[in-house]
């Protein structure tokens, strides 16, 4: 690093973007750490005995039905109109995905909604943000199911589950053969879930696949 001219590396940096500097690579006891220079502005040179800083991008909510929510929208409204069912599968990077997440992906977030000046409940509701409810009612029913998976991955197989959801006001019903799975259906006003095939019965592996494969 003391080899370095911070005024030479600004403008490189200033030329051609952060990411034209060639790193510099550190070793030690198997870990390797690729290194990119930020030099430190003038005023601050020599004031300063830190050598590694520490930057933030900020904060924000970050959840799992959204992500779902778009991916069937986008693929909902990309091929047009078609004279055959649309399966849509999303498999969605996290650490965990529950039954709330999926529900309020397809038919809308969950509210509470107090009643001023009763002494009541608060009644849960949905708000008209789902890939199949929006403010004007049903959409994208071109999207006759979502199949959702969450974070499958070749050596997942064996333990990752996976959930069929039919789209009750599919412009073209999806396959009943698509039962098979695990799916769930709209039943009496509310959504009933139904066991399946596991992705490991199908392809036949080992409870503890990859590891006694």
């Amino acid at each position: 690093m003391d080899s370095l001219d911070p005024d030479e590396v600004n403008r490189e940096i200033e030329g051609s973007g952060f990411d034209s500097l060639e790193p510099m690579f550190w070793s030690h006891d198997g870990w390797i750490l690729q290194i990119r220079p930020i030099p430190i502005k003038p005023e601050r040179r020599g004031k300063s005995s830190n050598l590694v800083g520490i930057g933030g991008f900020g904060g924000g909510w970050v959840d799992a039905w959204s992500p779902i929510r778009d991916a069937i929208k986008f693929k909902g409204g990309k091929y047009g109109d078609l004279n055959a069912p649309l399966v849509v599968a999303v498999n969605l990077d996290s650490f965990h995905l529950d039954r709330i997440d999926e529900m309020q992906a397809l038919f809308g977030q969950e509210q509470f909604v107090f009643s001023a000046g009763v002494d009541a409940e608060p009644e849960m509701r949905r708000a008209q943000n789902g890939a199949w409810c929006g403010k004007n009612g049903p959409q994208y029913s071109r999207v006759s199911a979502a199949w959702l998976f969450n974070d499958l991955q070749a050596s997942s197989l064996a333990a990752r589950g996976s959930t069929v959801y039919f789209n009750p006001w599919a412009a073209m019903p999806a396959p009943e053969s698509l039962k098979c799975f695990p799916f769930a259906t709209p039943e009496a006003n509310k959504m009933t879930w139904h066991e399946g095939l596991s992705l490991r019965e199908i392809f036949g592996l080992h409870e503890e696949w990859p590891r006694d494969a």
